[in-house]
């Protein structure tokens, strides 16, 4: 397994920032640049981190159980 790059900059005992240490190595063609992709902060697929379906599908079944007890209280 090859090691990531922040655990070969920790072992190579530099002076350099981690910054500038990658920006060096990848210079050298020792490291594959890889494009940093920021996380969509407008993910509509995600409500709090979690996936849009099982958020709708847990308020379905809550609404579910409190209608339940609801109707079973009002018929005794």
């Amino acid at each position: 397994m090859e090691k990531s790059a922040n655990q070969q900059w920790k072992e190579s005992d530099t002076e350099l920032s981690f910054k500038e240490w990658l920006k060096f190595k990848q210079d050298q063609g020792e490291l594959e640049i890889e494009e940093y992709q920021e996380p969509n902060q407008h993910d509509k697929t995600r409500i709090f981190g979690i996936d849009k379906r099982w958020v709708i599908g847990g308020v379905l079944l809550a609404a579910g159980v409190a209608m339940y007890f609801h109707l079973k209280s009002k018929n005794n």
